[in-house]
């Protein structure tokens, strides 16, 4: 069974190579030389959805690296704790009143900067995953343009033995 990556690369391909079919009138002889299919690849790479989506998720996770140094926000709260119901006054009783908090969380030292270095992995590895998938594409395109122009020479090759 094919892992489910290299399906959807060969659906991708196979509809991408069919759009420029349908696009494009087919020549009678397809051109083999490795900067055609390179340049055929990299068109493909260009648009392709899944490039696009790493893409915006080496994005997003850029912005997580700015993020994860932040402290966390100071927390502002009023308390009316204590009050008997039939006196809404603080000072008339003990142990009522009205307090005030300002609170700050500080984090451990280093634990920020630990943060900061596991978001930039992050990011490191997503930018290998976009790479590697560029090359898989690139690759899956340059063979199956080589495949088109080796079955492109064997039906005129077989068209000539048949009139012969």
């Amino acid at each position: 069974m094919l892992p489910k990556n290299l399906i959807t690369i060969t659906l991708l391909v196979g509809g991408l190579c069919c759009r420029l079919a349908l696009a494009v009138a087919p020549p009678t002889s397809l051109p083999t030389n490795a900067d055609n299919a390179r340049a055929v690849a990299d068109q493909v790479i260009i648009v392709n959805p899944a490039i696009e989506a790493i893409g915006a998720r080496i994005k997003a996770l850029q912005e997580k690296v700015n993020q994860s140094t932040a402290w966390l926000d100071p927390k502002l709260a009023l308390e009316y704790s204590n009050m008997p119901i039939d006196a809404w006054i603080p000072s008339k009783h003990a142990m009522s009143g009205i307090q005030f908090k300002l609170q700050q969380t500080f984090t451990y030292p280093g634990k920020l900067a630990l943060r900061q270095e596991v978001a930039e992995g992050s990011v490191r590895q997503e930018r290998k995953s976009l790479a590697e998938k560029k090359v898989q594409l690139a690759t899956a395109i340059q063979q199956s343009y080589y495949q088109l122009a080796l079955f492109r020479q064997l039906k005129k090759l077989t068209q000539e033995h048949i009139k012969l």
